[in-house]
């Protein structure tokens, strides 16, 4: 059963990046002057997280499709798909979120989302609000902070305010 939840989280990622790609070609954006990329990070989250518990630290691994530009420095705004996998507390739901997204200056980026968490055992729509500062530390490497909060639609929890940090490849 683990294999199997293994294959399901990497056909989900891989998939994501393809259909994410079409999307990018079709609006004529060259995909390796994007802000698109993939992210390894840890993190802790406070509220409660379903099953989980409150206030727990987490692993993030995902990618992050966007139409953001790369290499400009001005106000830009654009759509983004992020699919990924959080690791805490002995689970790893997968989670989908699509939304806008502006580049406020340089590498500030401020998103809103719509989504789902659990998508292949119990899915539960949530929408957030983010913020991403990343630190390029080579021409496709950066260092990424990220904040932000999650709620759900269905659960009576009070939001979800995390805060994670890591690597991230374009």
């Amino acid at each position: 059963m683990n294999r199997f939840y293994y294959l399901i989280i990497i056909i989900f990622i891989v998939t994501t990046n393809i259909f994410s790609q079409i999307d990018l070609d079709s609006q004529n954006v060259e995909t390796n002057k994007t802000l698109s990329r993939l992210k390894l990070s840890g993190g802790y989250f406070i509220g409660k997280y379903s099953e989980v518990g409150e206030d727990f630290p987490f692993l993030n691994f995902n990618f992050r499709a966007t139409q953001l530009n790369k290499i400009s420095n001005q106000f830009d705004v654009g759509l983004a798909l992020e699919a990924g996998v959080n690791f805490t507390g002995g689970l790893f739901p997968l989670y989908a979120k699509a939304g806008p997204e502006i580049k406020v200056i340089d590498n500030i980026i401020v998103g809103a989302n719509l989504g789902y968490l659990g998508i292949f055992i119990y899915p539960i729509p949530f929408y957030g609000l983010n913020a991403f500062y990343l630190f390029e530390i080579s021409k496709n490497i950066f260092i990424e902070l990220e904040s932000g909060f999650h709620s759900s639609f269905t659960e009576k929890n009070a939001p979800i305010v995390y805060i994670n940090f890591g690597i991230s490849v374009n």
